[in-house]
C-alpha cells in the first residue's frame, strides 16, 4: 500500500490528464446503455451516423487522444498501437451501417485510453472512480525522445488524414473525372 499515493492528496497534472482522457473515452464509447440489448454506446456511433462529416468529427476526437498520449510521454510502441486502433476504426467506419455497428464493438477510444493507462499503471481511485490513482514514482519515468515522438505522431496523423480523405477524393474523381 505504500507504493500508492495517499487517496487524499491532490491529483497531479498526469492524473488530471488521464482523468480527462478517460472521461472523453467514456463519452465517445460507453456513455449510454441501450436497454433492450444491454449494450453500452457513446457519441462515436451516433455522431458517426451523420452523413458526410460525422466520421470526421469523431476522428478528430480520436486524434486528440493520440496527441495527448504523446504529450504525456507514452512510448512509441503504445502510440503505434493507438494509431492501429484508429486506422482499423477509420477503415471499417467507411462502410455504411456496418461502420456504425463496428464503432459499438471496436471502441477505439476506450482501447487507446486503456493503453495509456496501462503504460502509466494508472487505476481508478476506490473512493471515487472518476479520479485517477497513480503508483508513486511514475512522474519520474524516462520520457521518449520528444522530437522523434512528435515527428512520428505528426506523420501518423497526416497518414490517417489522407486515409480519412481518400473516399471523398475518390468520389470527387468519379463524378468529375471527365468533366474538366
Amino acid at each position: 500500500m505504500n507504493d500508492i499515493k495517499l487517496l487524499d492528496s491532490q491529483p497531479t497534472e498526469l492524473e488530471r490528464s488521464l482523468g480527462r482522457l478517460r472521461g472523453l473515452a467514456r463519452l465517445m464509447d460507453d456513455q449510454f446503455l441501450v436497454p433492450i440489448v444491454n449494450v453500452r454506446i457513446g457519441l462515436d456511433p451516433i455522431i458517426g451516423a451523420i452523413p458526410v462529416g460525422g466520421d470526421w468529427v469523431t476522428w478528430l476526437v480520436s486524434i486528440y487522444i493520440l496527441w495527448e498520449a504523446m504529450r504525456l510521454g507514452a512510448p512509441m510502441t503504445v502510440l503505434l498501437k493507438m494509431a492501429w486502433n484508429l486506422t482499423l476504426d477509420l477503415l471499417v467506419g467507411y462502410v455504411p451501417v456496418v461502420g456504425d455497428l463496428a464503432d459499438v464493438a471496436i471502441k477505439a477510444n476506450r482501447k487507446n485510453v486503456d493503453l495509456v493507462f496501462g503504460h502509466f499503471g494508472a487505476s481508478s481511485r476506490p473512493s471515487n472512480p472518476n479520479l485517477v490513482m497513480m503508483p508513486s514514482g511514475v512522474q519520474e519515468q524516462n520520457r521518449p525522445n520528444r522530437v522523434l515522438t512528435f515527428a512520428l505522431v505528426l506523420t501518423l496523423t497526416l497518414l490517417l488524414f489522407v486515409l480519412a480523405a481518400l473516399p471523398a477524393a475518390m468520389i470527387y474523381w468519379w463524378f468529375f473525372q471527365g468533366k474538366t
